[in-house]
């Protein structure tokens, strides 16, 4: 008995150990080509390839479908892969989400909505790059981009409020400001400065985004002035991140950093499942 209770406990052991190792997630977290990944995924899953390019097409139901079919996993694995694709990594540094290659791929972010992966913060960050990229992707966001980024505000602001990140806050303030509600904008990017500042981030990047949040409240103060002063002058923009140019490392960083940009090849509108 003694024995049989030893071997079960190691066999637990084993079981948990093989299921960290090689559990899908974080392999597509850790993942050195993600775009290999989702293709040997979609391969693998005729309906997915399908759901998928119906998606890029701005046609999101099967997309919807699949998700709500796969189980918690499935899907995690599929945003997470998702979500590394639209951050190329550049040289050493820390992959970075690509507001244009969110943008480009915004329906299949989109097909989330409403169902969920089984995990909150994949969720948030699942919203936090889609609310941000159709306001920040292009120069003037289509009415369509706004209303989708101001739907997803009321949850982000939660979050932002519960975690106190600077970056969920920054996303609420620039989907305010699309929208032209100037002083819920200046409050969100007061909250994001103030804790940009009190970060613990390396000195560089916490005064890069206090600088940028600094900007944007400027921006909307502006705004707040030119409004009620009923001036003829035109609005302020949303001042913008100062993007480096993409030093593609790999083909799969290649691919990546040349993937179409908004407006090239724009996908079709679609209303919100």
């Amino acid at each position: 008995m003694r024995y049989s209770l030893i071997i079960l406990v190691v066999a637990m052991v084993l079981s948990l150990g093989m299921s960290y190792l090689w559990n899908p997630v974080r392999l597509a977290q850790n993942s050195g080509n993600p775009a290999a990944e989702l293709h040997a995924m979609t391969s693998q899953d005729p309906d997915l390839e399908r759901a998928m390019q119906n998606a890029d097409k701005g046609d999101v139901t099967d997309l919807v479908k699949w998700i709500n079919r796969a189980d918690p996993l499935q899907r995690q694995r599929l945003a997470t892969l998702m979500i590394t694709l639209v951050s190329p990594k550049v040289g050493d540094a820390a992959r970075e989400p690509n507001v244009h290659l969110v943008y480009t791929y915004r329906q299949r972010f989109r097909a989330f909505l409403n169902l969920g992966t089984g995990d909150e913060r994949l969720d948030i960050a699942l919203e936090n790059l889609l609310a941000y990229s159709v306001v920040t992707a292009n120069e003037s966001p289509t009415k369509q981009d706004i209303a989708l980024a101001n739907l997803l505000v009321p949850r982000l602001r939660r979050a932002a409020a519960e975690f106190n990140d600077d970056a969920l806050w920054d996303t609420v303030g620039c989907a305010l400001f699309a929208s032209g509600d100037f002083t819920g904008a200046k409050d969100a990017f007061s909250t994001a400065q103030r804790l940009a500042r009190e970060s613990k981030s390396k000195e560089k990047e916490r005064r890069a985004l206090t600088e940028l949040y600094q900007r944007r409240t400027q921006a909307a103060e502006r705004n707040l002035q030119l409004v009620a002063e009923k001036s003829s002058e035109p609005l302020a923009p949303l001042p913008r991140e100062i993007e480096a140019a993409p030093v593609a490392t790999s083909d799969t960083d290649k691919a990546a950093a040349e993937a179409p940009k908004p407006g090239v090849q724009p996908a079709p509108e679609a209303s919100t499942p």
